[in-house]
């Protein structure tokens, strides 16, 4: 569940600070999703 502080109609109208808590908990979701589902984390190359 998603419940914002304030409404924007699109993604690049967030200010940096919301952009940033918005990536955190995406990756997050990711994270939580690949976990439930058994699936491997995404490799990442250096």
């Amino acid at each position: 569940m998603v419940v914002p502080y304030r409404h924007v109609a699109d993604y690049t109208d967030l200010d940096d600070a919301e952009t940033a808590e918005l990536a955190d908990y995406t990756k997050r979701a990711m994270t939580a999703l690949r976990a439930a589902s058994g699936r491997a984390p995404a490799s990442t190359s250096a």
